[in-house]
């Protein structure tokens, strides 16, 4: 196939980059800029990783060459006045985006951007300060760490505050982190908050050993018992909620092995909190952590809940804020709004789980109806309630992805915070998908501020998009062979 040579799917004719600019004589660089500007269509990223444009857009994009050479600055854009023309377009969700990635993170309610702002004009002073304006600001701190508390189930003092699960998932690790005694547990299929954390330890001589997990991604509560058996270790790590197919861990029966066996357990609770109950003073773990931006508060903060304060160390010295855990003037904003999504989800929380959940079974069962080869990942009987894991299988998953998001969906691969390396996901290889199953599976994930046409929408754009990357996939596969 020439490299020049236009594409026709179901109809329409799709012209490459390189005949676009060899027609409209600019540069790849320059097309690429007005294309990551929004000052041209985005064009459509297909399965052989070259974008491709149709009739009607090269039209948009002559037109903007027209406009571009009538100032007189063609290959020779200012920079300012293209940002100019970005801040106009520049918005929040717009009536046709659907943001199905909260597993990443969740918009902010009003009600906490208001109690927030509120704090910032109002409430501002130190909560260690002696005075009665430092007084009002310790109450403010008092009634978030009280809301976090009752949102998982234990004592306000409990609750030491942070920036976030990542900080908390390290200064617990850290704690441990003598080579000459200490041995820690995890499992293969870890947020890089445990992840990494421990392969660092593991390069300072601390022993670690990393379990496998099932087919459907859960951990082999056998397996865990012999090892606490006969291993000895220090800490057991790992997550509740699996950020990537939303899977359940038996915490409640990890917890019973860990304490029967005299061994701390650490879990990573960020996408757990906020859409299970949990109730931490009947459940035997030792330390857990969360992040409120999962359940709609502000980024930037979180939690680490323990009962066992005297077994880990603070990652910094300075002050006696959090129990001398966490030194420095505390966020108070950003705990205030923490409390304050932490109110708003103890108030409803079973009856939005609920909600959520039949969100997610009806956009599966749609999905999976119009595409009978999409399956889904993980153990469907234990998956927390807004997460779907699909698998589009034979399709490129980075560009289902690049069409999706011109169709205003908003979905990922993988987590967040590890998605800008362009690997199969460890988790779904630990589970057992080949890298081809893992590269083409997508995960979608819901909140409380999506709706049942939310649902209805994204299916349409989605079987859509899917639909035409499919069809394209064969046409440049059957090219290719001929």
């Amino acid at each position: 196939m020439l490299r020049d040579a236009p594409l026709e799917i179901q109809g329409r004719v799709y012209h490459p980059t390189s005949s676009v600019i060899k027609q409209l004589q600019v540069t790849r660089q320059t097309l690429w800029r007005w294309r990551k500007r929004g000052l041209i269509p985005p064009g459509h990223s297909l399965p052989n990783r070259r974008v491709y444009y149709t009739d009607a857009e090269v039209e948009k994009i002559w037109a903007y060459c027209r406009q571009v050479e009538q100032n007189a600055v063609i290959n020779q854009i200012s920079l300012f006045e293209e940002s100019s023309i970005n801040i106009k377009n520049d918005s929040s969700l717009s009536e046709t985006d659907i943001y199905l990635d909260n597993n990443a993170t969740t918009q902010t309610l009003k009600s906490v951007r208001q109690g927030m702002m509120k704090n910032l004009e109002e409430g501002f002073g130190n909560p260690s300060s002696s005075h009665s304006r430092g007084s009002k600001v310790r109450e403010a701190v008092f009634l978030a760490r009280k809301n976090v508390a009752e949102l998982v189930g234990t004592e306000p003092e409990n609750i030491i505050f942070t920036s976030g699960a990542t900080e908390s998932n390290n200064m617990v690790l850290r704690s441990f982190a003598d080579p000459s005694t200490d041995h820690i547990i995890t499992t293969a299929i870890e947020h890089s908050s445990i992840a990494k954390p421990c392969n660092y330890l593991e390069s300072q001589g601390v022993r670690l050993s990393r379990m496998n997990v099932t087919a459907e991604g859960r951990l082999n509560v056998a397996e865990l018992e012999q090892i606490l058996l006969t291993e000895k270790p220090t800490l057991v790590a790992l997550h509740w909620v699996n950020s990537e197919t939303g899977v359940i861990q038996p915490i409640e029966e990890i917890a019973r092995l860990c304490r029967a066996h005299k061994v701390p357990l650490l879990c990573d609770a960020a996408q757990a909190v906020g859409r299970i109950p949990i109730e931490l003073d009947m459940v035997d773990v030792d330390f857990l952590t969360a992040s409120a931006h999962k359940f709609h508060g502000p980024p930037g903060v979180g939690i680490l809940a323990t009962k066992s304060s005297q077994l880990i160390k603070s990652l910094v010295l300075g002050g006696d804020q959090e129990s001398a855990m966490r030194p420095g003037t505390e966020n108070v904003p950003g705990i205030v709004g923490l409390g304050i999504a932490a109110d708003e989800r103890n108030k409803s929380l079973v009856e939005i789980s609920c909600e959520i959940s039949e969100l997610r079974d009806s956009f599966e069962r749609k999905i999976i109806e119009r595409l009978p080869f999409v399956k889904v990942n993980g153990d469907i009987n234990n998956r927390v309630c807004n997460t779907s894991n699909l698998q589009f299988t034979g399709i490129d998953g980075q560009v289902l992805l690049a069409q999706f998001n011109s169709a205003g969906i908003y979905c990922s691969q993988g987590s967040a915070c590890s998605s800008a390396i362009p690997e199969a996901s460890p988790v779904l290889t630990a589970m057992g998908l080949s890298r081809d199953e893992a590269n083409s599976s997508i995960r979608f994930s819901f909140s409380a501020l999506n709706s049942k046409d939310d649902v209805i929408k994204a299916v349409e754009r989605i079987v859509e998009k899917t639909l035409f990357v499919k069809d394209m996939t064969e046409k440049l596969g059957m090219t290719r062979a001929s």
